[in-house]
């Protein structure tokens, strides 16, 4: 068993040595010179060392400009339902079931209530 100070320094040396990244150099102390050092004892090495890991930024899907939303020019043609949930001051809980026509903006039905089963809402709709 290597104590914590020899592994630091062989870390080091191995860094210097073939003028690498202490992370790669970690590597080499796992791979080439015959230790049996899992990763969670290499990490608790970078650790002692006071280096932090380097955070690779999550790469972005690049979108194009979404297509415009579609603007219903009847009623009836497109409806919007939304489920909301809230709790009273009891801590009971009170859902609602809303839907409402695209076209025009109005409320075509509301249902609340402690819960709402299937149904419910097919009754609703």
């Amino acid at each position: 068993m290597v104590k914590p100070a020899r592994r630091r320094e062989l870390a080091c040396r191995a860094k210097a040595e073939y003028n690498v990244s202490i992370r790669v150099a970690c590597y080499f102390l796992r791979k080439t010179k015959g230790h049996n050092w899992n990763h969670k004892r290499l990490y608790r090495l970078y650790r002692e060392l006071e280096l932090s890991l380097r955070l690779k930024p999550k790469s972005r899907l690049k979108r194009d400009k979404p297509n415009a939303l579609a603007v219903p020019t009847e009623i009836n043609q497109v409806w919007s339902m939304d489920f909301m949930s809230d709790s009273l001051n009891d801590g009971r809980s009170v859902r609602t079931f809303n839907s409402i026509d695209d076209c025009n903006r109005e409320g075509l039905a509301m249902d609340f209530g402690s819960s709402l089963p299937v149904q419910r809402v097919i009754r609703s709709l």
